[in-house]
């Protein structure tokens, strides 16, 4: 027998379903007849199955070719009458989805089946297009599960150098979990100091740590780290907090520590949370106190650098040589007092300041300075450039006394002089230069020798070596041979530009 509903009950079953439907269809569980009471224009194949008398085998043919492939099993299986009898059963509406091809393409749906209000026996079954609402959901799960796949990373990172950590939730005044990784009891291991077997009050683990293991400040730590406090901070905007104080250790010493507060909510419970991290900051405080000594050794031997390129004798018989110079041809010599005066300038911003310069301005100043040695020692010595590449940086004063050391110690050693060679180059990893000298060479192990013994100062060139590995992760090489000359290598990480 076929049903047929008014207009008026169409209109209350399709408001009683639910909107944006692709289908409804009514359905007699008993004898299988129907009625398609609505279908969108995409699914007029609905409509054939109104030539059929047994919606239960017309949905195993002719239906079931609406649904996506891989969904069609599925399908078969769920729209049955004994499988829908027994889902009804409770008298609860019945809710699955599927795939079914919209627009050649597969689509989300879900199908709703329901009990008909007009007669006994029968099920309305709708079918809502959700395709959209559920690939957006699918977008926002895979957002979150990057998410939380980073803030996993960063947890783990910052736990990884931590000491201990606790998770708090604020709002409830309860430590959720906590690790002492350290040797500062900073969470109590002794089953009495705990405050239940699970879980710490917040704010009595405060208190037993400000009495058991602080050596700080005891009423400015509990104010900063107080519930309130963090929570009052999070409302005006910070996320992170941090506090520094000295606590006992379990061997009965003492330490430097850090504690950081990662403040949040929870989206469930909308609960205030913290992830509080603590840092042993001993090594860091003694690295920090390395570092500034560091600091203090280099520019103790900026200045030992610039007081021995800076030697009187140098300044006198410049300054000597210019006056003549002046005197017999007024040009040349204005030339060698800007050369003069760039090499000053270049020694004295050297004293004061060991920032990185451009790689040119160090060559600058080294031609300024040749050319004063040139002025006095004329032919007998020649300086080549081979200059291949100059887009690098180089601490001041760096390779000029490198150039310096070469003419003075190798070639005004030779009585008819010789060449000195400054080149740079660069490799895939590396900026590279050389000065190679024509000189009286060196036995570097008997100068080495003469060095432990007082015999020979070399502190010039070992302040000069320290600060290119200490500032440039640079290595140096020498390399000399007695009669034929000394090289220098500098090869410097492009890493540390």
């Amino acid at each position: 027998m076929k049903m047929r509903y008014s207009e008026t009950q169409q209109k209350m079953i399709l408001r009683e379903m639910e909107r944006d439907i692709l289908a409804l269809v009514a359905v007699d569980l008993e004898s299988g007849d129907f009625e398609v009471i609505y279908s969108d224009g995409a699914y007029r194949n609905y409509d054939d199955l109104s030539v059929r008398h047994d919606f239960f085998s017309a949905w195993q043919t002719v239906g079931v070719s609406l649904v996506y492939e891989e969904d069609r099993m599925k399908a078969k299986e769920i729209l049955n009458r004994d499988y829908l009898v027994s889902k009804l059963a409770n008298g609860q509406d019945f809710y699955t989805v599927l795939r079914f091809i919209v627009d050649g393409k597969p689509a989300y749906c879900r199908i709703k089946v329901a009990e008909s209000q007009f007669e006994e026996g029968t099920i309305v079954i709708s079918i809502r297009n959700i395709d959209r609402e559920i690939r957006q959901e699918m977008e926002n799960l895979a957002r979150m599960e990057e998410v939380h796949r980073k803030e996993s990373v960063y947890r783990e990172a910052i736990l990884a150098s931590s000491s201990g950590f606790m998770e708090i939730d604020l709002t409830k005044d309860r430590v959720v979990a906590g690790l002492n990784h350290s040797e500062v009891e900073w969470i109590p291991e002794c089953e009495e100091h705990k405050v239940t077997k699970n879980e710490y009050s917040y704010i009595d683990l405060l208190h037993w740590r400000a009495d058991h293991i602080l050596l700080s400040d005891r009423e400015e730590y509990l104010k900063f780290s107080d519930e309130s406090h963090l929570i009052e901070c999070y409302s005006a905007g910070k996320r992170v907090l941090n506090i520094e104080f000295k606590a006992r250790t379990k061997e009965g010493g003492s330490s430097i520590f850090r504690e950081t507060y990662y403040i949040s909510k929870d989206e469930m419970t909308e609960d205030v949370m913290a992830m509080c991290v603590l840092y042993d900051m001993t090594q860091q405080k003694k690295s920090e106190r390395d570092v500034l000594q560091l600091r203090e050794t280099l520019k103790q031997m900026r200045m030992k650098n610039f007081i021995s390129q800076m030697h009187p004798h140098f300044l006198y018989n410049a300054l000597s040589s210019i006056r003549e110079i002046v005197l017999t041809d007024p040009e040349y010599g204005a030339d060698m007092l800007y050369d003069f005066t760039t090499h000053l300038r270049a020694s004295i911003r050297a004293m004061s300041n060991d920032e990185k310069i451009w790689f040119s301005q160090e060559l600058e100043n080294i031609k300024a300075y040749v050319s004063i040695e040139k002025m006095r020692f004329g032919e007998r010595l020649k300086v080549l450039y081979d200059i291949g590449t100059m887009d690098f940086q180089i601490i001041p004063l760096s390779i000029q006394p490198i150039v310096e050391n070469a003419i003075k110690h190798g070639i005004y050693e030779k009585v008819d002089g010789g060449t000195v060679c400054l080149k740079t180059w660069e490799t895939d990893t590396t900026w590279e230069i050389s000065v190679v000298d024509e000189g009286t060479g060196f036995d570097p192990i008997a100068v080495k020798r003469e060095v432990e013994d007082g015999g020979r100062d070399s502190t010039g060139l070992s302040n000069l070596i320290f600060r290119l590995e200490n500032m440039m992760d640079a290595d140096v090489e020498i390399l000399s041979e007695v009669g034929k000359g000394t090289t220098v290598l500098i090869h410097i990480p492009k890493s540390t530009m």
